[in-house]
């Protein structure tokens, strides 16, 4: 699987060009800080280098990899249900499931239910690499919170997931098994 990174650098300047530029560091980021879609967006940021820290050179990206936690956490689950979970785009997910099937990860088969329709799941070689991943899995969360309590941890966690059923409940309709 090949994987694209790009390098982020911070601004040096809200303006590089000016001489009387305000650098970075003196910016008054508060207008941004106090407002959730921001600080979402920037912890996401912080996790999407976090994952390609530890799992990097393992070819993975976020999105493949919560693609085959999926797949692996249930057999036969549709490629429209996985893409429509993670908002991906339907010809997105197409070419990650070619690369994942080409990789010997995921393979498709026919759904017993319903034979017009293909049901996803690892083969043994997406088992085995899964279980392979696992213990650095591990690490990545918990390198997320690693500044919280646990108690903190957990609250956090259960908030997350309180908004992200209220969010669901807008559009797609799912539910956590926890």
């Amino acid at each position: 699987m090949k994987r694209v990174t790009k390098t982020v650098r911070r601004p040096r300047s809200i303006a590089a060009e000016e001489p009387d530029a305000v650098p970075a560091e003196a910016c008054d980021l508060s207008v941004l800080t106090d407002t959730f879609g921001f600080l979402i967006r920037a912890c996401q940021v912080q996790a999407f280098r976090g994952f390609y820290e530890i799992l990097g050179e393992t070819g993975l990206t976020p999105g493949s990899y919560a693609t085959l936690a999926l797949i692996g956490a249930n057999p036969g689950v549709r490629q429209g249900f996985v893409a429509s979970l993670l908002a991906f785009r339907e010809p997105n997910m197409v070419r990650l499931v070619k690369e994942l099937t080409a990789a010997g990860l995921v393979i498709g088969k026919r759904l017993p239910h319903d034979r017009r329709a293909t049901g996803l799941e690892l083969t043994e070689k997406g088992v085995t690499f899964m279980e392979s991943i696992q213990e650095r899995v591990i690490e990545l969360e918990n390198s997320y919170t690693e500044g919280l309590t646990t108690s903190e941890r957990i609250m956090l966690m259960e908030l997350l997931k309180k908004m992200f059923r209220q969010g669901s409940q807008r559009g797609e309709s799912f539910e956590f098994h926890d």
